[in-house]
């Protein structure tokens, strides 16, 4: 293995590696180097070890890396720490900040290794009655940075387990007869987290989506993106695209992904929309009421599904993050404590009776 510098900083050979993220074999040797680096069991630089992205981004300055290449060193940093704990057990391994992992700190897989159709998927539970399933189900996929930090890992790690998570209840959607399931992937507001952090995201979703494609084209789930996506990177927005494109004639499940979402977002949009159309004199001010404005909504492509019937939001936090705040009105509202990554079948289920459970009346008397 080549020698690191007496300083603990990278080799330059392999930093020069960075700058090309279509070259797969190298981009691969790197991340293998710096992910073997992660493992050991030392402290880099003398510190208190690099766990979170903020304290890579410190490695980066502290290296006088160039900034434009901190996100792909610090995203090569997380990518072996997966693969490791594949081929190491896990109580053999000791993560960067010198904490000892313990045999419950579970180390995900790698996506690769999990498609969609790779485990098979429980039938509806007896204590649910098909006839009174949510048609809509909507989710705030909250906590995967906390589930990561709990377990000594990184923020990424625990953005990856939430993808397994993700995985598992599009499939129990799929299988049980859910109609819609919209998702919360990445709000307006998350633009404002550390850039190496936003790119890391960036990237995570264009790779799932790629590497899912084929998958849910095949299982017949409908899959669109619903945000400001012009917003996106124009790899994402490409894949985004052709996501929509490959998937739009399926008439399983509809999978809608926020993403660069928000309610006053949404709603504002919607305004300006009608607005422009009262200027060209194509409507009057008089012909907006509350069918007009949903019909602007991005919601509006689910038909008479667009509006949620149960709003679920894990990781404890009860508020609604400005997510889908016209649609959700007469929404059934679950908070459970689990964080994202740990929410699955029986998670899944018990929201689903607290539902049944459950009287609406939209306003009215019974």
């Amino acid at each position: 293995m080549m020698q690191q510098s007496q300083s603990e900083g990278y080799s330059p050979s392999l930093v020069g590696l960075s700058h090309d993220l279509h070259n797969a074999p190298a981009f691969s040797v790197f991340g293998c180097f710096l992910s073997l680096r992660t493992c050991l069991p030392r402290r880099p630089l003398g510190s208190a070890g690099i766990g979170s992205l903020a304290d890579r981004a410190s490695v980066c300055k502290h290296q006088q890396f160039p900034q434009q290449n901190w996100g792909i060193l610090i995203l090569a940093d997380f990518v072996l720490l997966d693969f490791i704990g594949n081929l190491a057990p896990v109580e053999s391994l000791t993560h960067a900040s010198g904490r000892k992992l313990q045999p419950s700190h579970e180390i995900p897989r790698p996506m690769a290794q999990v498609p969609v159709d790779s485990d098979e998927v429980p039938e509806l539970p007896e204590e649910l009655n098909p006839s009174a399933l949510p048609k809509h189900v909507a989710i705030i996929m909250d906590g995967n940075s906390r589930w990561a930090e709990r377990r000594g890992l990184p923020a990424s790690m625990g953005h990856e387990a939430g993808v397994r998570s993700l995985k598992e209840v599009v499939k129990l959607a799929h299988t049980w007869g859910i109609k819609v399931l919209t998702v919360f992937a990445f709000s307006t507001e998350n633009w404002l987290r550390p850039k190496t952090e936003v790119d890391f995201l960036m990237l995570l979703f264009e790779n799932v989506l790629k590497n899912e494609l084929s998958i849910l084209a095949k299982e017949n789930v409908r899959v669109h993106c619903m945000g400001d996506l012009r917003s996106l990177p124009e790899s994402l927005r490409n894949m985004v695209s052709t996501l929509d494109e490959r998937t739009k004639h399926n008439t399983g499940l509809k999978f809608c992904i926020a993403l660069s979402y928000s309610g006053r977002y949404d709603i504002t949009n919607a305004c300006q929309r009608l607005a422009a159309k009262v200027e060209a004199g194509e409507m009057s001010s008089s012909d907006i009421n509350e069918a007009v404005i949903d019909e602007e909504m991005k919601t509006s492509w689910l038909g008479e599904a667009r509006n949620p019937d149960l709003l679920i939001r894990t990781s404890g936090e009860q508020r609604l993050s400005n997510f889908l705040l016209w649609q959700i009105a007469y929404s059934e509202l679950y908070f459970v404590d689990s964080l994202w990554p740990d929410f699955g079948f029986v998670q899944f289920k018990e929201a689903l009776l607290a539902y049944q459970n459950r009287s609406r009346r939209f306003g009215k008397r019974k």
